[in-house]
């Protein structure tokens, strides 16, 4: 279950402490006291918490309200997200280039130049567009016959 309130979260955190006590978790304990200090104690990493107090003490530093929590794990959300559309995005603008650039090296004349038109042809191609010409000039397509028209 998912604690929605600031006294949820404490009561939650409250039986977690309560329940590293217990001689069963007494090999799990040091484990769980240092996840919770790296998720709720990345600036007070120095300090040391009892196992009563802990997990509490620990949100109260971190975060005053629960609700500072939630909007604090939504940003983190919303930054990976960015992060991948970015990333998708970057990925996706590298394959244009890419494509753009074997076309233009395809058509280029002996000195390595482009017409503007053509060039300007080629900057405004989609993704299709730039590999069906890139396979048809592969196939032995002269650029005139490609480019000829509007």
């Amino acid at each position: 279950m998912r604690s929605r309130t600031d006294a949820q979260m404490r009561e939650a955190l409250g039986v977690f402490a309560q329940r590293l006590q217990s001689p069963d978790m007494s090999r799990a304990r040091d484990s769980l006291m240092r996840w919770v200090r790296a998720v709720l104690q990345d600036e007070f990493c120095e300090t040391e918490i009892s196992m009563e107090e802990g997990p509490i003490m620990l949100f109260d530093q971190r975060f005053k309200k629960y609700e500072d929590l939630l909007e604090y794990e939504a940003i983190e959300r919303g930054r990976a997200r960015g992060k991948e559309e970015g990333r998708q995005e970057g990925r996706q603008e590298g394959a244009l280039l890419a494509l753009q650039g074997v076309v233009q090296s395809l058509v280029s004349d002996s000195q390595g130049r482009l017409s503007v038109d053509l060039s300007e042809r080629i900057l405004a191609a989609d993704e299709d567009e730039l590999r069906r010409w890139i396979k048809s000039l592969a196939c032995g397509a002269k650029a005139w016959q490609l480019f000829a028209g509007p």
